[in-house]
């Protein structure tokens, strides 16, 4: 029987990796156990700002 490596979590590594963002793990015995993907915010394009005028 061919049992291969479960990929989960290294394909989630390197996509937040790339993405320079960073996993924990908060873990407790008996409490399970949360993991959580912390990504930067995206850079937003500048609106242009207006004054009483309109320009």
């Amino acid at each position: 029987m061919l049992v291969s490596p479960p990929l989960d979590r290294p394909i989630a590594h390197a996509l937040v990796t790339a993405h320079t963002g960073h996993i924990t793990l908060d873990t407790a015995p008996g409490h399970g156990c949360a993991f959580r993907i912390l990504l930067p915010l995206p850079d937003l394009p500048q609106t242009p700002t207006t004054d009483a005028t309109g320009y």
